[in-house]
Formats: structure tokens, C-alpha cells, sequence
């Protein structure tokens, strides 16, 4: 394997800032990471713009689904849910998954523990 082509497998995740928020009681980090974004460059459905409403969606109402796993729901001409990874130890939140779901899907979340700022 020529060197130019083994670099394109072995490059080290990079993050992008979305925001910073305080959706968990301090100021943290929203990110996104390359490989995240990279994964979901199959999905017809979220595009490039979809991505830049991360840090209103974040605003937005949050509930907690697992151990420091949260899903945040914004509604727009859709609602958008994203997934968010709390990291504990850091002052870093990582989105992990945003879609355009529909409204009964986002009100079923109201079952999940809400985050009270």
C-alpha cells in the first residue's frame, strides 16, 4: 500500500466545536467528530445545514435515555433529534446522531427523565 493511501486509513480523529452549553449543570464543549460526520455521509435525509442547527437543538429540550447518553429534541418544520454522549471527566458533550424524526416519535421521549438546567 502506497503511503499517501495508508494515511487516508490511519488519520486520527479530529473534533469540531459546535457550542459550548451548560445543558448539564457546568459549561461543556459541544462536538462533533470526524469520525461521527463521516459515518453519516450516506444518510439522504441530513445534510450539511442539518448539522449547523446542533447547537440550538442542544437548547432546546433534553432527556436522558442511558448512563451519560441524552437525546435533545428541537422542532423546526421538523422536529431533529439528536443523540449526546456526556463525557464525565471532561468538559466535553459529542453528538453521536442527529435525524429528522417525526412528531410522535419526539413526543414518546417525554417518557425518559428530563434534564432540568
Amino acid at each position: 500500500m502506497s503511503k499517501k493511501k495508508n494515511s487516508l486509513y490511519h488519520q486520527k480523529t479530529k473534533k469540531v466545536q459546535l457550542c459550548k452549553s451548560d445543558l448539564f449543570g457546568e459549561e461543556k464543549r459541544a462536538l462533533l467528530s470526524s469520525d461521527t460526520a463521516q459515518s453519516h455521509l450516506d444518510r439522504k435525509e441530513i445534510g450539511a445545514f442539518d448539522y449547523t442547527l446542533i447547537p440550538n437543538i442542544i437548547d432546546g429540550r433534553a432527556f436522558k435515555q442511558k448512563e451519560n447518553t441524552f437525546v435533545a429534541i428541537q422542532k423546526y418544520t421538523k422536529f431533529y433529534r439528536a443523540a449526546l454522549k456526556n463525557v464525565k471527566d471532561k468538559d466535553e458533550i459529542f453528538a453521536i446522531s442527529l435525524v429528522k424524526t417525526k412528531d410522535k416519535e419526539a413526543y414518546r421521549l417525554r417518557r425518559f427523565e428530563e434534564v432540568q438546567e
